[in-house]
């Protein structure tokens, strides 16, 4: 969740063990100093927790990631995955898993007019692959789930017709990669 407390802005998670009624303490996700906001989060099938937000900084807005490795109380180190090279808005951002612990995320990208929706995948224990553009024609309140096989769906509304948005969507094959 988004916490101001001590008048920072940052993302706290978190924890309920399996078959215990109390949580865990607040374990602040975030740590650079700039505000963050509407995290998402995903558990993998090692318990592995893997969060997303945006964090708008001096008129530029990123993508940002970070994990929780399963018993451990540490995040990992905060990390960019967008990769707008200019100061373009990124927002709205979204996490899944598969059965594997292959992940995919999506967002909303504003370098161009429409904005876009782009998403990038990273193979369990690899590398974030290059982002590729899904949608090219305003997405709105993009949607991703993500299936045990590896085979992702992204759903959004355009809003290039105010009046009558039309729904899309789009699904990532594992096995050709697109």
């Amino acid at each position: 969740w988004r916490d101001l407390r001590a008048n920072k802005e940052h993302i706290y998670a978190a924890r309920l063990p399996a078959g215990s009624a109390s949580w865990s303490a607040n374990m602040q996700v975030t740590s650079i100093s700039s505000g963050k906001r509407v995290p998402d989060i995903a558990i993998g099938p090692d318990g592995t927790a893997h969060a997303v937000w945006y964090q708008p900084a001096s008129g530029d807005a990123d993508i940002w990631y970070a994990s929780l490795a399963s018993g451990s109380s540490t995040w990992s180190a905060n990390a960019k995955i967008s990769d707008d090279p200019g100061t373009a808005f990124q927002g709205g951002p979204q996490i899944g898993v598969d059965g594997s612990g292959n992940l995919v995320a999506l967002w909303q990208d504003w370098r161009v007019n429409p904005f876009q929706l782009q998403a990038r995948h990273r193979p369990a224990g690899g590398a974030w692959g290059a982002s590729v553009v899904i949608a090219a024609d305003g997405a709105n309140s993009p949607s991703l789930a993500v299936r045990d096989d590896g085979h992702a769906f992204a759903a959004w509304y355009d809003g290039i017709n105010a009046l009558f948005p039309d729904v899309n969507g789009s699904a990532y094959d594992p096995t050709t990669g697109s």
